[in-house]
């Protein structure tokens, strides 16, 4: 994690973020034909550990908390530094969300921010990250998604609850609920992967994601990935 930068003027982060069990991820993937159904796991666990390395390297960051009730995915997070934590029941995007909050701020203090991202962001950097958390003025704010409906980032100031609303239009909801919106030009940051055209559409891609691309299919890594450079630290 880099050192808080303008320590000053903006709070440190704990950046929060969850994932399912692999067997039930990202089940849009396993479509015959697409040369990724064997390789989805890995494909999950490869965008979760490159959108752990640009969050770490996000000035401000001070620590990493993952959500999620799979051994593997614990296991990998452990390895890169972040906390884990225990899924809540009942679960579900939210409620994961929020436990990561409350954990984040148990373990650092009430006085530290939580962001909340998206774990399937394999195109994002550090700079887009930090001009985000510059852009909020440490006020309540999100960056939509590339759709512009849903969100890909929710940050919360200190003394301030996550109120985290992902889902289905959760753009319109995150505003409703106070939250700035921020269209910022943050092509990574604001393209989660849902599908495989999401991945030929997410800019750069982070080297775990590049490399278990090119790992289960070499026509789709080359249509996806040899276009872009490797993630920017």
């Amino acid at each position: 994690m880099s050192s808080p930068q303008g320590a000053a003027e903006r709070p440190a982060v704990v950046v929060v973020t969850a994932v399912k069990s692999l067997d039930a991820a990202k089940s849009r993937f396993a479509a015959p034909g697409d040369g990724l159904r064997d390789a989805v796991p890995g494909l999950v666990l490869a965008m979760l550990l490159d959108t752990l390395a640009a969050a770490a390297a996000a000035p401000g960051v001070l620590g990493l908390h993952v959500v999620s009730p799979d051994p593997e995915v614990r296991a990998a997070a452990i390895a890169v530094g972040a906390r884990t934590v225990d899924e809540p029941e009942p679960g579900g995007l939210n409620a994961a969300l929020e436990a990561g909050a409350r954990a984040a701020r148990e373990a650092h203090g009430p006085a530290v921010a939580v962001l909340a991202l998206q774990a399937d962001l394999p195109g994002i950097t550090a700079t887009e990250l930090g001009e985000f958390l510059a852009a909020t003025a440490g006020r309540r704010g999100f960056v939509p998604d590339h759709a512009g409906t849903g969100t890909a980032a929710l940050y919360a100031p200190p003394g301030t609850e996550l109120r985290a609303a992902f889902g289905p239009d959760s753009a319109a909801a995150h505003r409703s609920g106070g939250a700035a919106r921020h269209d910022g030009p943050w092509p990574g940051l604001r393209t989660d992967v849902d599908t495989p055209r999401d991945l030929t559409e997410a800019g750069r891609l982070g080297e775990h994601t590049a490399a278990v691309l090119a790992a289960a299919d070499r026509d789709f890594a080359s249509n996806a990935c040899v276009r872009y450079a490797r993630m920017e630290r």
